[in-house]
C-alpha cells in the first residue's frame, strides 16, 4: 500500500509509523508501566552546595586560587546504541562545551578544579530501508555538568603542563533527535523521555598554561570523557564517550 502525504496526516505522524529514527516509539510502550519514580539519581543540589562550599573556604582562607573560563569543542559518541535500528551506522557528532571553574592549590603541584559546564552530547547514525529510504539522524543531549578534577602538575618550560582528571555529574537539560528520510524529508522529536535525566562520567587528559602577564594566563585542554552509567531508558546499553577540546583564561586570584 503506498503512503502518501496528506493535509490531515502530518509528517511527524507517518515518520512514527514507520518508526523513523528508530524502533524507540514501539519500544517506549513495552516500558510505559515503568516506575520512574524509582530511577536513583544523583543529588545535584548537594554536589552544587560541597562545591560552592569548597570555592568559599579557599577564598576566605590563604590558599593559592585562579578563575578559569574555557570553551571549544565536544566531540560525542555512544559506546553501544545496541540493535535498536538494525544495519544502522554510529558516527561521532560536533557540539559545543564551555566551561567555568576554580582552581585550588593544596600541595606544591596539586590543585583541585571544581566546576561548572555545559556541555552537548549524543550521536549520529545513518540507516536505509524500504519504508523510509536512505536516514540521516543526529541526536543532540544538552548537560549541566559539576566536574571536579585534580590537577598535577608534570612539566614547567615557561608553559606549565597539568595531567588532569576526575568525576563528573551531570543532569540532562534537553534530548532532541533530528533526521531527514529520503522518501519523508526532515522532521524532528523531543527525546527526553528515552534518556536517564542524570548521567556520571569519569574524565582525563592534559592542560597547558602559557603565562600572558603577572596573574594571567592562557589555557589549552584535551579531556576525554568515559561515562559510566547507561543513559537509554530503552533496550540499549548506550554510554557516552567523548574527546573534548578547550580553549579558554586562567586568572590568578591569590599568590
Amino acid at each position: 500500500m503506498e503512503l502518501r502525504l496528506t493535509a490531515d496526516k502530518k509528517l511527524p505522524q507517518i515518520l512514527a509509523s514507520w518508526d523513523f529514527f528508530c524502533p524507540q516509539t514501539v519500544i517506549r510502550r513495552s516500558f510505559a508501566a515503568f516506575d520512574k519514580s524509582q530511577k536513583r539519581r544523583p543529588n545535584m543540589k548537594r554536589a552544587t552546595l560541597i562545591i560552592v562550599t569548597i570555592l568559599l573556604s579557599a577564598l576566605s582562607g590563604q590558599a593559592q586560587v585562579s578563575l578559569e573560563v574555557q570553551g571549544g569543542l565536544e566531540i560525542a559518541n555512544l559506546s553501544d546504541p545496541g540493535n535498536l535500528i538494525p544495519g544502522a551506522v554510529w558516527k561521532s557528532r560536533f557540539g559545543f562545551a564551555g566551561t567555568a571553574s576554580t582552581n585550588i592549590q593544596i600541595m606544591d603541584g596539586l590543585q583541585i578544579s571544581p566546576g561548572f559546564r555545559f556541555v552537548q552530547k549524543g550521536t549520529k547514525s545513518e540507516w536505509s530501508s524500504s519504508s523510509t529510504g536512505q536516514v540521516n539522524a543526529t541526536l543532540t543531549n544538552n548537560y549541566l555538568e559539576l566536574p571536579v578534577y585534580l590537577k598535577w602538575e608534570i612539566a614547567d618550560f615557561t608553559s606549565k603542563l597539568f595531567v588532569t582528571g576526575g568525576p563528573t555529574l551531570s543532569y540532562l537539560l534537553s534530548s532532541r533527535m533530528e533526521g531527514t528520510s529520503q522518501l519523508y524529508g526532515s522532521s524532528f522529536t523531543d527525546a527526553r523521555d528515552d534518556y536517564k535525566s542524570y548521567d556520571a562520567s569519569f574524565d582525563i587528559g592534559l592542560s597547558m598554561q602559557t603565562p600572558l602577564g603577572s596573574n594571567i594566563a592562557l589555557l589549552a585542554t584535551g579531556l576525554y570523557s568515559y561515562g559510566l552509567v547507561k543513559i537509554s531508558e530503552l533496550a540499549s546499553n548506550e554510554q557516552t564517550r567523548d574527546f573534548r577540546l578547550l580553549i579558554g583564561i586562567s586568572y590568578s586570584l591569590k599568590e
